[in-house]
């Protein structure tokens, strides 16, 4: 299965981590990047395509990002 960024220029990937940083408030705000994390690029039974997760990656992803949120 392929990276979801290896559709997007270095460029667009670039300016959207810094317009990120720039919006983010980590006492109030958060931005977690899942784009490039091994637990999912290279699992297609988790996508319904190429840009959404189906239900059994969604019951794997959402107790990951309620920890880190938690945290």
């Amino acid at each position: 299965y392929y990276r979801y960024t290896e559709e997007f220029e270095n460029f667009y990937i670039n300016e959207t981590k810094k317009l990120m940083s720039e919006i983010v408030d980590n006492d109030i705000s958060f931005y977690f990047d899942y784009s490039n994390d091994d637990r999912f690029i290279f699992e297609p039974k988790y996508f319904r395509d190429g840009h959404h997760m189906n239900i059994s990656g969604a019951k794997i992803f959402t107790p990951i990002l309620h920890e880190d949120i938690a945290h």
